[in-house]
């Protein structure tokens, strides 16, 4: 869980360094005007507080979390992993191990696209269930051809292109609680 956190802190000072402060989502203003996200600096926000919420994750880990804090990791995770190395990343690396969550998070940010490209990505898998455990899930992701490949690929792409901003849907969630 460790390698986590720090994995994830660096993707984010890699990408404040080469993209400024454009996380989760790639975009400063939010979808609708009367969001409480039109006015603020949504990633300088989202960046401060994921200093000190993967502070409390490397403490107590993800169930010693509060609901916000257990919603901001995995929104942060997915997107982070997902914007460095595409969903087989997010679900290689002890990230994917919070899938179940993340698809719970999405929900309760008000996600609609990239829920969906998320269930899609676990329908790759056998069953339709990534393994919860990180070695079995990777031994899944390694026995995968070149059509869950082209998969995954074709997710990657969606979720690259994708207008919905989840920075913006989470610190709105964030600014109702």
């Amino acid at each position: 869980m460790v390698w986590i956190i720090a994995s994830v802190l660096l993707v984010a000072a890699a990408a404040a360094a080469v993209f400024g402060p454009r996380v989760l989502g790639h975009r400063g203003t939010a979808q609708a005007a009367e969001s409480p996200s039109a006015e603020v600096n949504v990633e300088g926000y989202l960046l401060s507080r994921s200093e000190t919420v993967f502070e409390r994750f490397h403490a107590g880990g993800f169930e010693g979390l509060d609901d916000e804090d257990k919603v901001f990791v995995a929104i942060w995770s997915l997107d982070s992993q997902v914007n460095n190395g595409g969903f087989d990343q997010y679900f290689f690396n002890q990230s994917g191990d919070l899938w179940p969550q993340t698809l719970a998070a999405l929900k309760t940010i008000g996600s609609q696209h990239v829920l969906g490209l998320l269930e899609q990505a676990i329908a790759v898998f056998p069953d339709s269930r990534p393994a919860r455990d990180n070695d079995e899930r990777r031994d899944q992701l390694l026995a995968f051809g070149e059509e869950e490949s082209e998969r995954f690929n074709a997710l990657d792409t969606e979720f690259y292109q994708s207008t919905e901003y989840l920075g913006g849907l989470l610190y709105d969630y964030l600014m109702r609680q």
